[in-house]
């Protein structure tokens, strides 16, 4: 019984030992386990500060973008303003030199109605008083000042059509300009 004993002894001894072998394996692997999830937790940790960092920079970039476009929408708009005044403006100067033109060609115009009938009347003052040569050689100096003075009103009328061209070509340079 004794010997009985003595091997019950070292069953149980033997059994104790290899649960101890089992245990200190199961710490280890447990160890090794703790520091596998340690090394995870510092990873995630690690990537989760380097996604808000990104994140951060990401807001700042926006907010600055958001700032960008504000200002843009801005000068955008002060830009339509001005394209505003300065079209307000050349409609203004269209107006002013179509009246301007118009008044002078109506001055051109009449004064040559005037010159056409000083001519009418000098020709049928010439038809009727064909005979009397002081009278023609008076009618004739007559024809000549309306002459200059018609020649004086063609000049005057090519400089205005000059001047309106001008004015035309610096309406178009200016509308160009302000595209």
């Amino acid at each position: 019984e004794a010997q009985a004993l003595a091997r019950e002894r070292d069953c149980e001894a033997e059994a104790a030992q290899i649960a101890r072998g089992v245990l200190q394996a199961e710490q280890r692997a447990a160890q090794s386990r703790r520091e596998q999830l340690a090394v995870e937790i510092r990873s995630q940790v690690s990537k989760t500060e380097a996604l808000e960092d990104e994140h951060r920079a990401l807001e700042g970039r926006a907010r600055g973008l958001q700032h960008e476009l504000s200002r843009a929408t801005y000068n955008v708009g002060q830009r339509d303003q001005e394209v505003k005044v300065k079209n307000s403006e050349l409609h203004e100067v269209r107006q002013s030199i179509a009246t301007c033109i118009q008044e002078e060609m109506d001055a051109v115009n009449a004064e040559l109605k005037e010159q056409c009938g000083r001519v009418q009347r000098v020709e049928g003052s010439v038809r009727l008083s064909r005979d009397l040569g002081q009278k023609v050689q008076a009618l004739r100096n007559m024809v000549r000042e309306s002459t200059g003075a018609l020649n004086q009103l063609c000049g005057v009328l090519e400089q205005e059509r000059a001047q309106r061209e001008r004015c035309s070509q610096g309406l178009r340079q200016q509308r160009v300009r302000t595209e």
